[in-house]
Parts: structure tokens; sequence; C-alpha cells
């Protein structure tokens, strides 16, 4: 078999990788039976080459040409797919392979035949081979438009979730009306799940009572509830878990990084980590966790989102918004002038100083920026590094 590769990132180069090893050759696209192109390289840049799959595509064929199965549970969404996928990984004991950290096809030759799958709309994009067992589509927010220009677009590409297993078990949440269609069409059984589904329910009741004991940290917030409620759903649907011994496992489940992750106390100031926060739907979902008054540092590269919204519920909000970064400017322009509730910096570290120095007892300080970090960063991770070991340095 002869495959090209399109692109030379950590994908890219994951694939050539698992070619080496199994002696697949690498050509030029012209000469291939496939070629598979890195999430990162948008489909308009390879109009004319019908063999085209994503990697997620080449590890699914590649597994299936082993002779071995695999018992893939699949997440997508726009917000907090990361955080499910690592659950349903926690409540199974399995690897995770996608979107979250490590290229799917170097689980191909991994012993365990289940594994939980986190898939972002550029790898779905072109993915039509992919099969999973059970499907999860968190929620859709606008998001990702610079790529897909369209929320009708943004919602096609994360539906070819269900395009790829019609008939699987779906567990889906609240989103757009674009995404509507996708979930009514789909033939499988489904699971809407909402702040009224009575496992979240069940969850929430059981997280405040296990916070007494030291544990729950990572179900922190209505959204994780919901969060945790996905993930045991989909892994009831092909385990036989119990949902009562599920809901106690998962109270041991810790926070991932720069996903409201707790930083330190100090002086009766709780400081939370929420980099991975990169739209504004997602900081505000962060923002109504909490109780009490929020100095919220918010900024970064701007993605040319919709803010009329966001702010004025910012605006309404028991906040305080320290905003930084390329984005400043424009949120500046949107909200009334010297207006108390917002100060405005230059950087992240001078935002971290400010929030240091009007913070009181019961207060928590909270970095969840509602942007990408490209204007000061390398990634969120690398913001949320950097935020850590500031406040760190400071306590």
């Amino acid at each position: 078999m002869k495959i090209s590769v399109l692109g030379t990132g950590v994908t890219g180069q994951a694939v050539m990788g698992y070619c080496k090893r199994h002696g697949l050759e690498l050509v030029s696209p012209d000469g291939a039976d496939w070629v598979v192109a890195s999430p990162g390289i948008p489909p308009s840049q390879f109009p004319n080459l019908p063999n085209i799959i994503s990697e997620i595509d080449f590890a699914w064929l590649m597994r299936e040409a082993s002779g071995r199965h695999w018992y893939p549970i699949a997440v997508t969404g726009t917000n907090g797919k990361s955080t499910v996928t690592a659950m349903i990984s926690h409540l199974l004991s399995c690897p995770i392979g996608g979107n979250f950290g490590v290229p799917l096809i170097e689980f191909v030759d991994h012993e365990s035949d289940c594994i939980a799958v986190e898939l972002s709309s550029y790898q779905l994009e072109i993915t039509r081979f992919f099969q999973p067992m059970v499907s999860v589509w968190t929620n859709l927010t606008p998001d990702h438009l610079e790529r897909h220009h369209t929320m009708a677009d943004y919602a096609s590409a994360k539906a070819n979730l269900l395009r790829c297993a019609p008939h699987v078990p779906l567990i889906y949440g609240d989103g757009y009306p674009d995404m509507v269609p996708f979930i009514e069409s789909h033939l499988g059984p489904s699971i809407a799940v909402s702040e009224s589904h009575d496992l979240v329910k069940d969850i929430a009741a059981q997280a405040a009572s296990a916070q007494l004991d030291g544990l729950g940290k990572g179900v922190i917030g209505t959204h994780n509830h919901i969060n945790a409620a996905m993930a045991i759903l989909a892994v009831s649907q092909l385990h036989s878990h119990t949902l009562n011994g599920a809901i106690q496992d998962i109270m041991h489940y810790h926070a991932l990084p720069h996903r409201m992750e707790w930083v330190a106390s100090t002086r009766g100031v709780s400081i939370y980590n929420d980099s991975k926060s990169t739209n504004p739907d997602s900081t505000l979902v962060a923002l109504h966790s909490f109780s009490g008054r929020v100095i919220l540092l918010l900024g970064g590269k701007d993605k040319g989102l919709p803010l009329d919204e966001f702010i004025l519920t910012l605006l309404r909000a028991a906040c305080i918004c320290v905003c930084y970064g390329e984005i400043a400017p424009r949120i500046r322009s949107l909200v009334p002038p010297s207006h108390p509730s917002f100060v405005f910096f230059d950087t992240l570290p001078q935002c971290v100083d400010y929030a240091f120095n009007i913070a009181t007892h019961g207060d928590t300080v909270l970095l969840s920026p509602a942007c990408s970090s490209f204007d000061q960063f390398k990634d969120f991770i690398d913001r949320g590094d950097q935020f850590k070991a500031y406040v760190r340095s400071k306590i």
C-alpha cells in the first residue's frame, strides 16, 4: 500500500512513523492509494484529491486491516469534549486518542480494544470510514468560524461523526439550531442530557457531599455535572456499569489541566486556571460555576466571534472583568465608558497583579480567556502553565 501524507506536524509525523514501522511506502499524492491529511490543512487546499482521508479514517482502516476489533467511544462538540473524553477514559481505564493529546494512529497496535476518542471539527471534516460504538455530541456554540465560515458548515463537519455511525447510541447536549436536524435524523437510540436530567441531579447531589470528604473536585459546576452524566451514559451503552457505581467512580476523577483547574488559595481567595476556554460560551459556563464575586481574567487573540451578548451578560454578572491582549480594544468598544466592572491591561501578568490587589476573602480569581492564546502564548497550555507559575510566584 502506498501512502501520501499532507502535513508535517504531530499528526503527519505520527502517520509517517506508522507507515515506516509497517513497511508502507510513502509517496507523492499522485501515486498514493490513500492521501492522509493532517487536520490543520483545510479541505480547500486539496479539492482534486478523491482518495483523501483523515488520520482518524487511516487509523480505523489500519486497525481493521490488522484483524483486531476496536470499540471506540467518540466525543465531539464545541465545549466539554476533552473533559467528557477524559471521564470516559477514567471510568473504563482505557487510553485516549484523537484531538486530545496523542493521534489515533498511535493506538492501532495498542492491546486495548476499547478507546476514548476526542474529535475536533477539523478532524471530522473529511472523516467517513471511522465507526465508533457510541457517539457523544456535547453541544454546539459559535467557534472556528475562521475555518468553517458559517454555523451550518461547522455543524455539518461535527455531524460527520453521526454520518459515520448512523445506528449507534448517541448522547447529546444543547446546541445551536444547526445541530437539531442532524440529531433528529439519527437512526440509532439517542439520549438528551441537560441540567434537568435526573442523572445530572444525582451527580450534583453526590458531588456536593463528596466535596466534604475532599473528593469531587473534578466535577465542580453544573457543566461538569452534565459532562459526567454524558460520560456515564456513554459508558453504560458499552459496558454493564451500574449508574450508582459509576457516579461513585466519577467522584475520584481529577480535572484536566487548564480546564477549571484549581491552582491555589490565598487569603481566602481561590484561583482557577481555565485556559482551555477559548470561546465566550465556555467562559460563561465557567463563570456561572462559582458563587460570590469572580474576578475574571479574559483576553487573547480575537477569533472574530460575536461578543455583544457575551459582554451584556458580563455586565449583569457579579464579576470584575480584567481584560488583556489583542481583543482588549474590541471589548473596550463594547463596554460603557469607564464602567467599573471592566479594566484593561496589556499582558496577563498585569491582570494577575491587579486581581491580587483587589481580591478579598471569598472571591474567586478565574482565568477563563474566551479567546485563543496565539497573540502572546504558544497555545492554551503555555498560557495556563505561565499563569500557574506566575500565581505561585506571588503567594
